[in-house]
């Protein structure tokens, strides 16, 4: 998979984003391996790319509910803690881009529904979201998302609120992102396959 490709078609918004986009969560979805190689490979262009928008882009289909990969990542946020520190980053990072606010804005409510109508772990996902909000300063999307505009008030929404309002911030001290926001401790991704890849493939 020509994830370097990938890379540079999802600087642009267009029809083959949208196409690299739908590629991107089908490799995720394929297997664990694949599933490992991709959260990898985002984090790394988060880390290598800040103000590139592939990160952001390829961060919001991977934590879209409609491309079917973000029941894996939030069942694999609750047992390990690298995988919980990708979303609390990825968020945090996805929202800082003005480009893609709409977007974010669009997933945040789509996690809200999907907690609303049981798709999603309820309190695993807005624990997440918890520590999203608590890491970051609300703007744009995530403050759109938390304080509402008028027409967006559906039931699913104000339990997101409400939820999120209840939810007092957490330690996170079992955080193993070396560049986590809300906690400076070494670690990595764990192994989640007994064959794995990282990085970029170039072929």
């Amino acid at each position: 998979m020509a994830l370097v490709r990938l890379r540079h078609i999802l600087a642009v918004d267009d029809e083959a984003t949208r196409i690299a986009a739908t590629a991107l969560t089908a490799h995720a979805a394929a297997s664990t391996e694949g599933f490992q190689r991709i959260v990898e490979t985002v984090e790394t262009w988060f880390e290598k790319y800040q103000t590139h928008l592939a990160g952001p882009r390829a961060f919001s289909a991977l934590t879209d509910p409609t491309y079917g990969v973000l029941d894996t990542l939030v069942s694999a946020a609750q047992a390990a803690p690298a995988v919980r520190d990708f979303l609390i980053n990825g968020w945090m990072q996805t929202l800082r881009q003005p480009d893609v606010r709409d977007d974010a804005h669009q997933v945040l409510l789509g996690w809200a529904r999907a907690a609303h109508e049981g798709r999603l772990d309820r309190t695993a996902t807005f624990g997440i979201l918890t520590d999203v909000r608590n890491a970051h300063t609300p703007l744009d999307a995530m403050s759109r998302f938390l304080y509402g505009s008028p027409d967006q008030d559906d039931h699913a929404l104000i339990e997101a609120r409400l939820a999120l309002a209840d939810l007092r911030a957490c330690s996170h001290t079992q955080c193993s992102e070396p560049h986590c926001p809300l906690k400076e401790t070494a670690g990595s991704l764990p192994d989640t396959s007994a064959v794995g890849g990282t990085g970029e493939s170039r072929s």
